[in-house]
């Protein structure tokens, strides 16, 4: 599971920074022209970018410590919706498996005590 946690995980970032990177291009554009939200459109553009990186970290970090990975990617999941609301959702459902198989990919066993 932890294998699918990182591939869904990646997969969530790339899409999430590509989102961005066309949600800068529309907040640029409407710049331009002075549209009235395009200020609101590049800043929620830049904290994409900002969260679909912080979900890569988290899919990455899957080998080694898969209950943070959970955390950092269900964090990305959240905060990018509320920063470019539905534009986010692909990515946020990427998230939300990587965070799931990486939940169900915890090791249950415990290490025997040390003395």
């Amino acid at each position: 599971m932890r294998t699918a946690a990182l591939v869904f995980g990646t997969i969530g970032g790339i899409v999430g920074i590509a989102v961005a990177f066309l949600l800068l291009g529309f907040g640029s554009l409407g710049a331009a022209f002075d549209a009235e939200a395009s200020g609101r459109i590049l800043g929620g553009a830049l904290i994409a970018m900002l969260v679909g990186a912080l979900g890569i970290v988290g899919a990455v970090s899957v080998r080694t410590r898969p209950g943070t990975s959970a955390v950092l990617q269900g964090i990305a999941a959240v905060a990018g919706l509320f920063a470019v609301g539905l534009f986010w959702i692909p990515a946020a459902a990427l998230f939300a498996l990587g965070a799931l198989a990486g939940l169900a990919g915890r090791r249950t066993e415990r290490r025997p005590a040390t003395d």
